[in-house]
């Protein structure tokens, strides 16, 4: 990275930073503290401190947990811009006309964190091909925390059962097997690609 792109990342790194600590704070004022458990609250502040640091180790780590799931999102955000109709029903609660400005402005990093992140891999080259563990290590802490401490009702991070459709073809006994198996699939897709990705720019 020449020093003009170091300075770009090293802003939208504290960025992504602000917006994480927004997040934290705006879940206490809001009185649902509980919240800052889904993977997109730590992941942000975590890849923003990776993105600041250019330190891809830590930014794929976090995207191996985000890419997929923040790509389904996307798409359900979009499918109510264009065709007005939610495909997975987890973005609707932002057309429903109850969100608060602060919200609307921390929950739009779903748009750009990915193509940010992806970016500073690209331009930032990695060698190391196992982010994928503090990957692992870190969703498995999150499963146990919120099974053991947060009300089924909340279902963070959909550790006690899934969004629709695929809610229909789960037996909910296998659920927390099917769980893990989705998310180690998702992790070591995500990290494949995005360590290749940190290989394609030779001149890094």
């Amino acid at each position: 990275m020449n020093k003009y792109l170091n300075h770009f990342f090293s802003l939208l790194g504290m960025i992504f930073i602000l917006l994480g600590i927004m997040a934290i704070i705006e879940s206490f004022i809001s009185k649902n503290p509980l919240q800052i458990l889904w993977f997109c609250y730590p992941c942000l502040i975590l890849i923003g401190i990776g993105i600041f640091r250019k330190n891809t180790y830590l930014i794929i780590s976090q995207l191996n947990i985000l890419l997929i799931p923040i790509i389904i999102w996307n798409i359900d955000f979009f499918s109510i811009v264009f065709i007005n109709r939610t495909i997975f029903g987890i973005t609707d609660y932002l057309f429903q006309g109850k969100t608060a400005i602060i919200s609307l402005i921390i929950t739009s990093q779903h748009l750009f964190i990915i193509p940010i992140s992806l970016l500073t891999i690209y331009f930032k080259k990695t060698k190391n091909k196992t982010p994928w563990k503090l990957s692992i290590i870190q969703i498995t802490l999150f499963f146990i925390i919120i099974r053991l401490f947060t009300p089924i009702a909340m279902n963070i991070n959909y550790a006690f059962y899934p969004f629709s459709p695929i809610d229909k073809i789960i037996q909910p006994q296998y659920y927390s097997t099917f769980w893990f198996l989705i998310f180690f699939i998702m992790i070591f897709i995500s990290n494949f690609l995005l360590t290749k990705l940190g290989n394609l720019n030779k001149n890094a």
